[in-house]
This record gives C-alpha cells, structure tokens and sequence, in this order.
C-alpha cells in the first residue's frame, strides 16, 4: 500500500514545472519566517532532489538568523550524519548523487535543534512517506528536536498514511500556502 502512495505522488512531484516550484520556494521561507522565531543555533535542512520542495531559501534565512545550517551526509546503508554547510561552491556528489557538503564537518545528532525533511507526502498527523529507505525514521527515531516536514499542499494526503511503528512522525508541516501544527493523537 505504501508503494501505491509513493507512486501516486512522485508521478505528481514529476510533473511540476519549474516556475512551479521558484514561486513555491519564496513562499515557504516568507510562512517559516513568520511562524518560527528562530532560535535554534543548528538547523539540518536538506538538497533538493527530483521536484522536491525546496528549502535553499529557507537555508539562507536560517544563515541570516546565525544558525549553523547542516545538510545531511549518508553514510552505509541507512545511516545519515549531519554535516556543515558554509557555501554551495563547496558540495559534492554523495551516495544517489545527493550533493552534500565536500568538507565532512560534522556534528553530534543530539545537538540538532530542528531538522526539515524531505518526503513524497504526508497526512496532518505528522506520518511521512519518503522513498522507502528508512534514512529519516533511523537518524531521528532517538531524537528530540523539532521536526518539519517540507512538501507541497497537493502532496498533502487529507486521511491517515498507512504508517509502522517504526517511522518517525513530523511535529510540523511546512507548505508554499501554510505552516500545519499536526495532531499526533490518532
């Protein structure tokens, strides 16, 4: 069932146009900066891969605010680290050929205090569907930090995602229209 979620919204992220998903950047920074003082000193986002949404706005306002700004590096099968970023100029390819920072300065997970997630959609309990690797829910299952996931509204799934004990659920959902506080009670 999950892959049939899956599916379903990457054929919908696919066939965004690009003028699309520019409009969609300015609005998640202007809707973050309004709903979060931030006061987190560091901040994991991520790179935009394949339509997703994307958060290098949102990274630079994070900079402007002070915030050391981590991207994540993979490392293994299904083991993310986070690793500073202090320039694009400075990024390579990593494993999928996910661009993350060619200088590995890293930082101990526990000493994240929000991380903004990527995935294919989400439902307003804070559930995540992502590609299917188990990236996320293994680095933030242990976690207490604030956790954002960043989509667009369509990506937005009004009933429950079929969900495992497993996986992580986001305390927000950021999109281009609105910043939802979601409901973890099911």
């Amino acid at each position: 069932m999950k892959n049939e979620f899956r599916d379903r919204y990457k054929i919908k992220r696919n066939k965004l146009h690009k003028s699309q998903i520019k409009d969609s950047a300015v609005a998640f920074k202007n809707i973050f900066a309004c709903n979060f003082d931030v006061s987190s000193k560091n901040v994991m986002l991520y790179m935009p891969i394949r339509n997703e949404a994307d958060p290098k706005i949102i990274m630079d306002y994070c900079i402007k605010k002070n915030c050391n700004v981590y991207l994540p590096c993979l490392e293994g099968r299904i083991n993310i680290y986070p690793c500073r970023i202090r320039s694009f100029g400075d990024m390579s390819n990593g494993k999928f050929n996910i661009p993350e920072p060619a200088l590995k300065e890293e930082i101990a997970p526990r000493e994240l205090d929000m991380v903004i997630v990527p995935g294919l959609t989400f439902d307003l309990h804070g559930n995540r569907l992502g590609y299917g690797k188990g990236f996320y829910d293994t680095f933030l299952k242990e976690l207490e930090l604030i956790k954002i996931g960043l989509c667009y509204e369509f990506q937005i799934y009004n009933e429950n995602l079929p969900c495992e004990e497993y996986d992580v659920r986001m305390d927000y959902i950021l999109t281009e229209k609105k910043l939802y506080e979601v409901m973890h009670a099911l």
